[in-house]
């Protein structure tokens, strides 16, 4: 149903995956959010590690943390797993129902190992919110979202799918300051 063709169309330049937070990552998980991000319930990661730098500064001002850490991952091995893969290429109707009904607290991706997509950054997070709260149309909201240049993230929503997200190595952000 959702399995797509291998390798979900990343390039083979996004065969890492960077983690940011506010300590090395050596063996993920899954864990519970207090918030509901994107794509529900998994561990997010990122093809670009200027994105994983981002949000390892911006954690660490939140939580008040003293270092800001992306961890990389080897994720090359995605290519040939037998997992459950939804992807969008890009900013879609579809993509933008998903998120705000994953926002609200649905399972939309229930059946589903990975998750590939854009992230939503903070101007996009602020369109959503203006959808959400009626201040935007969803066709205006989808046309401000096509403007923007987008990030992936990648989601690894089971432990089956954790196996392929293999820990390379982490280094300590400089600077605390969220780009």
């Amino acid at each position: 149903m959702m399995k797509t063709s291998p390798y979900w169309r990343l390039a083979a330049s996004e065969c890492t995956a960077y983690h940011g937070g506010t300590g090395a990552v050596t063996a993920p998980e899954i864990r519970e959010r207090l918030h509901a991000p994107d794509f529900g319930k998994g561990f997010y990661t990122t093809a670009s590690e200027e994105q994983a730098i981002r949000w390892a500064k911006r954690v660490r001002l939140v939580r008040k943390a003293k270092e800001a850490v992306v961890t990389k991952y080897d994720i090359s091995s995605l290519a040939s797993c037998p997992l459950v893969v939804k992807s969008f290429a890009g900013v879609s109707e579809e993509w933008f129902d998903a998120v705000i009904a994953c926002r609200q607290g649905s399972d939309v991706f229930a059946g589903c190992d990975v998750v590939i997509g854009p992230v939503a950054n903070d101007n996009v997070y602020q369109t959503i919110r203006f959808f959400e709260t009626g201040v935007y149309s969803k066709d205006e909201a989808m046309r401000r979202l096509l403007a923007e240049r987008l990030f992936n993230q990648i989601v690894f929503k089971t432990p089956d799918a954790l196996a392929y997200c293999r820990y390379i190595s982490h280094n300590v952000v400089e600077g605390g300051d969220a780009a």
